[in-house]
């Protein structure tokens, strides 16, 4: 049954205490801010954005003090389904903007927005 558990493979929720600057804070405020960027990054509509949730979010990271690999290991477990999610936007997205087409046979189109759709879309999954 032990091969079956997943909590050791999740790491969104887990407390790793460090002693940082973060773990000091109250839990309300963690939680508060935690969702307020959760939002943000969902919402930011350009890469620019992005970039600024990027450093922020390694930022983050730095200051606390949690291993960056402890940091990755959390997205080992929805990989698949992300990679899932960004091919279907890639095959099937469809744009009414003037855009390259790379591929196209009946209903799948390979284009330019598509392939910034997806990339988009995982940056904002991984972040």
């Amino acid at each position: 049954m032990n091969q079956f558990e997943f909590l050791p493979l999740i790491t969104i929720g887990q407390y790793f205490p460090t002693g940082s600057f973060f773990h000091h804070r109250d839990a309300r405020a963690r939680l508060l801010f935690f969702g307020g960027f959760v939002l943000a990054l969902t919402f930011s509509p350009s890469i620019i954005g992005l970039t600024i949730g990027l450093s922020l979010v390694l930022l983050g990271i730095l200051i606390s003090k949690v291993p960056i690999g402890y940091a990755l290991k959390g997205l080992l477990v929805p990989l698949p389904f992300l990679i899932f999610i960004a091919l279907l936007q890639i095959l099937f997205f469809s744009s009414t903007v003037n855009t390259t087409i790379y591929f196209q046979w009946w209903i799948v189109h390979i284009t330019t927005s598509g392939l910034w759709a997806a990339l988009l879309l995982m940056a904002r999954f991984v972040l």
